[in-house]
Protein backbone atom coordinates (compact mmCIF):
# COMPACT_ATOMS: atom_id res chain seq x y z
CA UNK A 1 0.00 0.00 0.00
CA UNK A 2 2.85 2.42 0.70
CA UNK A 3 4.41 1.58 -2.10
CA UNK A 4 1.40 2.04 -4.17
CA UNK A 5 0.62 5.91 -2.64
CA UNK A 6 4.59 6.76 -3.23
CA UNK A 7 3.99 6.03 -7.12
CA UNK A 8 0.78 7.54 -7.22
CA UNK A 9 2.27 10.76 -5.60
CA UNK A 10 5.47 10.68 -7.88
CA UNK A 11 3.06 10.21 -11.23
CA UNK A 12 1.03 13.44 -9.94
CA UNK A 13 4.72 15.31 -8.99
CA UNK A 14 5.35 15.06 -13.07
CA UNK A 15 1.58 16.50 -14.63
CA UNK A 16 3.36 18.42 -17.39
CA UNK A 17 4.85 15.39 -18.42
CA UNK A 18 4.07 12.63 -21.35
CA UNK A 19 2.25 9.70 -20.06
CA UNK A 20 5.03 7.39 -21.09
CA UNK A 21 7.84 9.61 -19.71
CA UNK A 22 6.00 10.09 -16.53
CA UNK A 23 5.48 6.63 -16.01
CA UNK A 24 9.41 5.91 -16.95
CA UNK A 25 10.62 8.51 -14.37
CA UNK A 26 8.31 7.23 -11.54
CA UNK A 27 9.81 3.84 -12.53
CA UNK A 28 13.54 5.15 -12.11
CA UNK A 29 12.80 7.46 -8.98
CA UNK A 30 11.18 3.90 -7.04
CA UNK A 31 13.88 1.56 -8.27
CA UNK A 32 16.68 4.14 -6.75
CA UNK A 33 14.70 4.19 -3.23
CA UNK A 34 13.87 0.11 -3.34
CA UNK A 35 18.05 -0.38 -4.15
CA UNK A 36 18.79 1.93 -1.39
CA UNK A 37 16.34 0.87 1.32
CA UNK A 38 17.77 -3.13 0.46
CA UNK A 39 21.84 -2.11 0.11
CA UNK A 40 21.96 0.48 2.88
CA UNK A 41 19.12 -0.83 5.48
CA UNK A 42 18.47 -4.44 4.43
CA UNK A 43 22.08 -5.28 4.38
CA UNK A 44 21.82 -7.09 0.94
CA UNK A 45 24.66 -6.75 -1.69
CA UNK A 46 24.55 -4.59 -4.61
CA UNK A 47 23.54 -7.14 -7.22
CA UNK A 48 20.88 -8.84 -4.71
CA UNK A 49 19.53 -5.28 -4.19
CA UNK A 50 19.81 -4.60 -8.06
CA UNK A 51 18.19 -7.60 -8.67
CA UNK A 52 15.02 -7.69 -6.08
CA UNK A 53 14.67 -3.46 -6.54
CA UNK A 54 14.24 -4.53 -10.64
CA UNK A 55 12.07 -7.22 -10.16
CA UNK A 56 9.58 -6.12 -8.16
CA UNK A 57 9.02 -2.51 -9.51
CA UNK A 58 8.34 -4.90 -12.94
CA UNK A 59 5.77 -6.75 -10.69
CA UNK A 60 4.82 -3.78 -9.84
CA UNK A 61 4.63 -2.26 -13.25
CA UNK A 62 2.31 -4.87 -14.14
CA UNK A 63 -0.17 -5.10 -11.13
CA UNK A 64 -0.92 -1.41 -10.86
CA UNK A 65 -0.32 0.57 -13.86
CA UNK A 66 -1.49 -2.40 -16.33
CA UNK A 67 -4.71 -2.79 -13.59
CA UNK A 68 -4.62 0.74 -13.67
CA UNK A 69 -6.39 1.46 -17.08
CA UNK A 70 -8.41 -1.16 -16.87
CA UNK A 71 -11.77 0.52 -16.38
CA UNK A 72 -14.18 -1.27 -14.71
CA UNK A 73 -17.23 -2.31 -16.70
CA UNK A 74 -20.86 -0.48 -16.29
CA UNK A 75 -23.81 -1.85 -17.37
CA UNK A 76 -26.28 -0.14 -19.75
CA UNK A 77 -29.45 -0.17 -21.72
CA UNK A 78 -29.89 -0.11 -25.06
CA UNK A 79 -32.75 0.90 -27.66
CA UNK A 80 -32.81 0.43 -31.37
CA UNK A 81 -35.78 1.46 -33.53
CA UNK A 82 -36.30 0.41 -36.98
CA UNK A 83 -36.61 2.69 -39.78
CA UNK A 84 -38.88 0.44 -41.62
CA UNK A 85 -40.84 3.06 -44.15
CA UNK A 86 -37.09 2.94 -46.14
CA UNK A 87 -35.99 -0.73 -45.94
CA UNK A 88 -39.29 -1.83 -46.92
CA UNK A 89 -38.77 0.59 -49.71
CA UNK A 90 -35.46 -0.38 -50.65
CA UNK A 91 -35.76 -3.78 -50.54
CA UNK A 92 -39.06 -3.32 -52.47
CA UNK A 93 -41.10 -5.00 -49.95
CA UNK A 94 -43.82 -2.70 -50.82
CA UNK A 95 -45.09 -2.20 -54.59
CA UNK A 96 -46.36 1.96 -53.87
CA UNK A 97 -44.81 3.05 -50.19
CA UNK A 98 -46.69 6.26 -50.50
CA UNK A 99 -49.93 4.81 -51.17
CA UNK A 100 -49.93 1.67 -49.07
CA UNK A 101 -48.36 2.60 -45.74
CA UNK A 102 -51.50 3.71 -44.43
CA UNK A 103 -52.97 0.73 -45.55
CA UNK A 104 -50.41 -1.55 -43.50
CA UNK A 105 -50.98 0.25 -40.32
CA UNK A 106 -54.27 -0.91 -40.32
CA UNK A 107 -53.07 -4.73 -40.37
CA UNK A 108 -50.84 -3.64 -37.98
CA UNK A 109 -53.18 -5.24 -35.00
CA UNK A 110 -54.24 -7.79 -36.71
CA UNK A 111 -53.88 -11.67 -34.81
CA UNK A 112 -50.86 -13.00 -36.56
CA UNK A 113 -49.15 -16.67 -36.29
CA UNK A 114 -45.98 -14.46 -35.67
CA UNK A 115 -44.59 -14.60 -32.24
CA UNK A 116 -43.43 -11.06 -32.14
CA UNK A 117 -43.77 -8.37 -34.84
CA UNK A 118 -41.19 -5.39 -34.88
CA UNK A 119 -44.15 -2.67 -34.55
CA UNK A 120 -45.21 -3.67 -31.37
CA UNK A 121 -41.82 -2.75 -29.98
CA UNK A 122 -38.17 -2.33 -30.97
CA UNK A 123 -35.03 -4.07 -30.40
CA UNK A 124 -33.95 -3.12 -26.58
CA UNK A 125 -31.96 -4.80 -24.08
CA UNK A 126 -29.50 -4.44 -21.24
CA UNK A 127 -25.98 -5.80 -20.63
CA UNK A 128 -25.29 -6.42 -17.56
CA UNK A 129 -22.05 -7.84 -17.23
CA UNK A 130 -19.76 -8.57 -20.56
CA UNK A 131 -20.98 -12.31 -20.63
CA UNK A 132 -24.83 -11.61 -18.95
CA UNK A 133 -27.71 -9.81 -21.24
CA UNK A 134 -30.87 -9.16 -20.41
CA UNK A 135 -33.15 -9.56 -23.03
CA UNK A 136 -36.46 -6.99 -23.06
CA UNK A 137 -38.70 -8.45 -25.23
CA UNK A 138 -38.11 -12.18 -24.44
CA UNK A 139 -37.67 -11.02 -20.45
CA UNK A 140 -35.03 -13.40 -20.14
CA UNK A 141 -31.15 -13.67 -19.57
CA UNK A 142 -29.03 -15.08 -21.72
CA UNK A 143 -24.75 -15.26 -22.36
CA UNK A 144 -25.66 -14.66 -26.19
CA UNK A 145 -27.93 -12.00 -27.48
CA UNK A 146 -30.47 -13.22 -30.30
CA UNK A 147 -33.82 -11.25 -30.87
CA UNK A 148 -35.59 -11.64 -34.06
CA UNK A 149 -38.85 -9.53 -34.88
CA UNK A 150 -41.05 -9.82 -37.86
CA UNK A 151 -41.87 -7.06 -39.76
CA UNK A 152 -45.86 -8.48 -40.95
CA UNK A 153 -47.75 -7.02 -42.86
CA UNK A 154 -45.68 -5.88 -44.92
CA UNK A 155 -44.28 -9.52 -46.79
CA UNK A 156 -43.59 -10.50 -50.38
CA UNK A 157 -45.97 -12.96 -51.72
CA UNK A 158 -44.68 -16.20 -53.18
CA UNK A 159 -45.77 -17.49 -56.55
CA UNK A 160 -47.96 -20.73 -56.28
CA UNK A 161 -45.50 -22.50 -58.17
CA UNK A 162 -43.41 -22.20 -54.98
CA UNK A 163 -45.46 -23.29 -52.50
CA UNK A 164 -44.28 -26.61 -51.78
CA UNK A 165 -44.22 -28.71 -48.25
CA UNK A 166 -41.22 -27.57 -47.25
CA UNK A 167 -42.26 -23.81 -47.24
CA UNK A 168 -43.96 -24.70 -44.22
CA UNK A 169 -40.54 -24.13 -42.76
CA UNK A 170 -39.98 -21.17 -44.33
CA UNK A 171 -41.10 -17.41 -43.03
CA UNK A 172 -44.05 -16.35 -45.06
CA UNK A 173 -42.80 -12.30 -44.40
CA UNK A 174 -39.33 -10.66 -43.54
CA UNK A 175 -38.08 -10.61 -40.35
CA UNK A 176 -35.52 -8.78 -38.92
CA UNK A 177 -32.94 -10.51 -36.11
CA UNK A 178 -30.42 -8.76 -33.91
CA UNK A 179 -27.14 -10.94 -32.45
CA UNK A 180 -23.64 -10.48 -30.78
CA UNK A 181 -20.86 -10.46 -33.24
CA UNK A 182 -18.01 -10.43 -31.88
CA UNK A 183 -17.84 -7.69 -29.16
CA UNK A 184 -20.86 -5.96 -31.25
CA UNK A 185 -24.25 -6.49 -32.46
CA UNK A 186 -25.77 -6.82 -36.12
CA UNK A 187 -28.90 -6.28 -37.32
CA UNK A 188 -30.28 -8.63 -40.52
CA UNK A 189 -33.08 -8.67 -42.93
CA UNK A 190 -34.50 -12.45 -43.87
CA UNK A 191 -36.23 -12.42 -47.01
CA UNK A 192 -36.75 -15.29 -49.51
CA UNK A 193 -33.99 -16.01 -51.68
CA UNK A 194 -36.13 -15.59 -54.79
CA UNK A 195 -37.12 -11.84 -53.98
CA UNK A 196 -33.34 -10.97 -53.36
CA UNK A 197 -32.50 -12.17 -56.30
CA UNK A 198 -34.83 -10.19 -58.13
CA UNK A 199 -33.55 -7.24 -56.43
CA UNK A 200 -29.99 -7.42 -55.66
CA UNK A 201 -28.82 -5.68 -58.90
CA UNK A 202 -30.13 -2.66 -57.73
CA UNK A 203 -27.46 0.19 -57.58
CA UNK A 204 -28.14 0.51 -53.71
CA UNK A 205 -27.09 -3.22 -53.76
CA UNK A 206 -23.69 -2.52 -55.58
CA UNK A 207 -21.38 -1.48 -52.91
CA UNK A 208 -22.96 -4.50 -50.72
CA UNK A 209 -19.83 -7.16 -49.95
CA UNK A 210 -20.64 -10.21 -50.67
CA UNK A 211 -20.11 -11.59 -46.88
CA UNK A 212 -22.83 -9.31 -45.78
CA UNK A 213 -25.28 -11.51 -47.89
CA UNK A 214 -25.83 -15.45 -46.40
CA UNK A 215 -27.38 -18.09 -48.19
CA UNK A 216 -29.59 -21.01 -46.59
CA UNK A 217 -30.36 -23.03 -49.23
CA UNK A 218 -32.21 -25.95 -47.55
CA UNK A 219 -35.16 -23.08 -46.14
CA UNK A 220 -35.10 -21.00 -49.51
CA UNK A 221 -34.06 -17.83 -47.57
CA UNK A 222 -31.28 -15.50 -47.54
CA UNK A 223 -29.85 -13.13 -44.77
CA UNK A 224 -28.84 -9.97 -45.68
CA UNK A 225 -27.12 -7.50 -43.19
CA UNK A 226 -28.46 -4.38 -42.43
CA UNK A 227 -26.35 -2.67 -40.04
CA UNK A 228 -23.41 -3.17 -37.61
CA UNK A 229 -23.57 -1.88 -33.93
CA UNK A 230 -19.89 -1.47 -33.56
CA UNK A 231 -18.74 -2.31 -29.66
CA UNK A 232 -16.89 1.70 -29.53
CA UNK A 233 -20.42 2.82 -28.77
CA UNK A 234 -20.70 1.25 -26.13
CA UNK A 235 -17.24 1.89 -24.62
CA UNK A 236 -18.40 5.35 -22.96
CA UNK A 237 -19.87 4.08 -19.94
CA UNK A 238 -17.82 3.75 -17.36
CA UNK A 239 -17.45 6.23 -14.02
CA UNK A 240 -15.08 8.91 -13.76
CA UNK A 241 -14.31 9.88 -9.79
CA UNK A 242 -13.83 13.11 -8.60
CA UNK A 243 -10.01 14.08 -9.25
CA UNK A 244 -10.32 11.14 -12.05
CA UNK A 245 -8.89 11.85 -15.60
CA UNK A 246 -10.81 12.31 -17.74
CA UNK A 247 -8.44 11.20 -20.89
CA UNK A 248 -10.06 7.85 -21.14
CA UNK A 249 -13.65 8.99 -21.40
CA UNK A 250 -11.70 11.33 -24.14
CA UNK A 251 -10.39 8.80 -25.46
CA UNK A 252 -13.57 6.61 -25.71
CA UNK A 253 -15.56 9.58 -27.41
CA UNK A 254 -12.56 9.77 -29.59
CA UNK A 255 -12.45 5.70 -30.83
CA UNK A 256 -16.46 5.65 -30.87
CA UNK A 257 -16.68 8.90 -33.69
CA UNK A 258 -14.47 7.09 -35.57
CA UNK A 259 -16.15 3.67 -35.65
CA UNK A 260 -19.51 5.78 -36.14
CA UNK A 261 -17.70 6.27 -39.32
CA UNK A 262 -16.80 3.17 -40.45
CA UNK A 263 -20.38 1.42 -39.78
CA UNK A 264 -22.34 4.51 -41.47
CA UNK A 265 -23.72 5.80 -37.65
CA UNK A 266 -23.60 9.71 -36.91
CA UNK A 267 -24.59 11.14 -33.63
CA UNK A 268 -27.44 13.05 -33.13
CA UNK A 269 -27.14 15.99 -31.05
CA UNK A 270 -29.92 16.58 -28.15
CA UNK A 271 -31.08 19.05 -25.73
CA UNK A 272 -32.20 17.79 -22.44
CA UNK A 273 -35.09 19.56 -20.22
CA UNK A 274 -32.87 21.95 -18.61
CA UNK A 275 -32.09 23.27 -21.96
CA UNK A 276 -28.61 21.45 -22.35
CA UNK A 277 -26.84 20.44 -25.36
CA UNK A 278 -25.65 17.04 -25.78
CA UNK A 279 -23.26 17.75 -29.38
CA UNK A 280 -23.48 14.45 -31.60
CA UNK A 281 -19.79 12.88 -31.02
CA UNK A 282 -20.68 12.98 -27.30
CA UNK A 283 -24.57 12.34 -27.54
CA UNK A 284 -25.44 8.12 -26.96
CA UNK A 285 -28.27 8.72 -29.98
CA UNK A 286 -26.88 7.85 -32.93
CA UNK A 287 -28.91 7.48 -36.13
CA UNK A 288 -28.09 5.11 -39.41
CA UNK A 289 -30.00 4.57 -42.47
CA UNK A 290 -32.24 2.02 -41.73
CA UNK A 291 -32.32 2.19 -37.78
CA UNK A 292 -32.30 4.81 -34.76
CA UNK A 293 -30.16 3.45 -31.54
CA UNK A 294 -30.16 4.88 -27.93
CA UNK A 295 -28.41 3.51 -24.63
CA UNK A 296 -27.37 4.66 -21.13
CA UNK A 297 -25.51 3.57 -18.59
CA UNK A 298 -27.95 1.67 -15.80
Amino acid sequence: MLVHVVASDLEKSFPSMPNKLSRFVTFTVLFAVLFAGLFFLGGFSANQSIALAFLFCTVWLWVFWVNQEKLPFVPYCVFISSKLNTIATDFELVKAPDEEWAMLWDGIDKPSKEQRKIWNSSFSFSVITPQLTFQHPENSFTTKLKLSASIEPVGTLREAQQLEEDDLFRPSTPRLELDSWGNGYRIRLVLIESHWNKIKSKPIFAKMDTLDVNFDRMCGIVEVLLAVIPEEEFRVHFRVYPGGSLKPYEEAIKGRVGARARYGWKGKSHTDMYDRETTADRSNIAEHKYFSISHSSI
